[in-house]
């Protein structure tokens, strides 16, 4: 979560390049805003960042500050994110106490001078450290993400390779109910081949009873054709008689 902190720092506070100190340790910790020499021997901080990172910069503030640093007190107050700042900055005049020699004074200004020069230098080398981590925090950020990809990715081949097995175990089913299908046709194939065998041999038999039925057909043809001809002849007897038993009634031949 971000956050706000405004630090009240109080006793042997500024000397002993502690706003370098402070500076390093808050670009260090992603933190930005700035640490001022204030007129009365303090020192302000005000810091934005996230909590976690601001809390650990305070610890070290407390017990890794700089040998010649003696804080005896430290006053925070904790407010909302403005997000004010963009780098974080040293304020406030540097502190030369107690040099009556201007020679020494001057050498004094030269070495602070160079020391700013160096803490410029150190201010940007961290900086480009600062920024480097940063890369590095994001490389990692998206190696994580790419090992999360990953794994789903493994996760999804497999959920693949069980349901390939599955499908495997489905069509070795299916295969074998094919089997039984195909052999179950197969022993119907063949009582159909022994059906139509019996089929035919019941045709064969049905075409020589019809054989014999017409051939006894005929047979009864030529007998009725006989039985026909008798009683054609019957007939035409009966018709022979009733003229001669008309001819002797005519002749008054009486018939008994």
């Amino acid at each position: 979560m971000l956050s706000r902190h405004v630090v009240l720092l109080s006793g042997k506070v500024q000397r002993g390049g502690f706003r370098s100190f402070v500076k390093k340790q808050a670009l260090l910790h992603g933190i930005t805003g700035y640490a001022e020499n204030l007129p009365t021997g303090e020192v302000l901080l005000v810091l934005e960042g996230e909590e976690g990172e601001i809390e650990k910069l305070l610890e070290k503030v407390e017990r890794e500050a700089p040998a010649f640093i003696e804080v005896e007190e430290i006053q925070k107050r904790r407010e909302n994110y403005r997000g004010s700042f963009s780098d974080f900055e040293r304020k406030g005049e540097d502190v030369l106490e107690g040099l009556e020699s201007s020679g020494t004074r001057k050498l004094l200004l030269r070495l602070v001078s160079y020391a700013k020069s160096s803490d410029e230098k150190l201010e940007r080398g961290i900086e480009i450290l600062g920024t480097i981590k940063s890369q590095q925090d994001e490389m990692l950020e998206k190696q994580d993400r790419m090992l999360e990809k990953q794994d789903e990715m493994l996760e999804k081949q497999d959920r693949m390779l069980e349901k390939q097995e599955e499908h495997i175990e489905v069509t070795r089913r299916i295969a074998e109910k094919q089997d039984e299908m195909l052999e179950k046709q197969d022993r119907m194939l063949e009582k159909q081949e022994e059906h139509i065998e019996v089929t035919r041999r019941i045709a064969e038999k049905q075409e020589e009873h019809i054989e014999v039925t017409k051939k006894g057909f005929e047979s009864v043809s030529e007998e009725l054709k006989g039985y026909k001809e008798l009683h054609e002849e019957i007939r035409e007897l009966r018709e022979e008689f009733a003229r001669l038993k008309e001819a002797l009634r005519e002749a008054g031949i009486p018939l008994t």
